[in-house]
Parts: structure tokens; C-alpha cells; sequence
């Protein structure tokens, strides 16, 4: 639970930051975020923590690995269902992507993104 975290891998995070991060009602459809940061230090955990606290609050959030993302695209591209792909990840309140480029996209994937 977001309470829980320990923030010394966050030493400029300070948890009324985390806990005000939590308790604030998501925004519009522009509203988001990203953490960035060197391997091992727990950005995943922050990430999910919130979607988790967004959850108790009543929204709804999706947890995707990047390059499983990319291949779930990909493939709703090449069977036709794209849009209906898209429009239901549109419909999720939060949506936490991990690995998210840790590698350069390749064109296929650049494609994708651009559409």
C-alpha cells in the first residue's frame, strides 16, 4: 500500500509528496506522469503503489510491460482490432507501463507508436 513504501530510494521524494500523490483525484484525460531514474530504485513499486491506491479510490488501472504492449499492438494491428484495443486502454484510469523504452524502438514499433 502506498502508506508503506519506505522513500529512502526517493531521497527528493518526501512522503507528504507521496501521500498528497495519492489523495488527489485524477485529472483529465491530459493528467499523467512519469517516473524516471537509474535501475533498482523503485519507481515500479511507486507506480504500481499509487494504481493500487487509485484502485481503493474507485478508479480503475492496468499494469503493461512495455514490450509486451508493443506485441499486443502489433498483433491487434495485423487481426483488425486496433481501435477497439485502443479504446479500451483508453478507458482505464491508470495505466502503469514499465520498461517503457529501455530499448530504442525498432520500425515496426515506431510505426505503432505513431498511429
Amino acid at each position: 500500500m502506498i502508506e508503506d513504501i519506505e522513500l529512502p530510494p526517493f531521497p527528493r521524494l518526501e512522503r507528504q509528496t507521496v501521500l498528497h500523490l495519492a489523495e488527489c483525484p485524477l485529472g483529465g484525460p491530459a493528467s499523467g506522469g512519469s517516473h524516471r531514474g537509474p535501475d533498482r530504485v523503485g519507481k515500479n513499486i511507486l507506480a504500481c503503489a499509487l494504481a493500487h491506491c487509485a484502485i481503493r479510490h474507485g478508479h480503475t488501472a492496468l499494469y503493461l510491460r512495455a514490450p509486451r504492449m508493443f506485441d499486443e499492438l502489433a498483433i491487434a494491428r495485423a487481426d483488425g482490432r486496433l481501435s477497439r484495443l485502443m479504446a479500451s486502454w483508453a478507458r482505464i484510469d491508470v495505466l502503469v507501463i514499465d520498461d517503457f523504452l529501455i530499448r530504442p524502438l525498432n520500425s515496426t514499433r515506431r510505426l505503432i507508436c505513431s498511429r
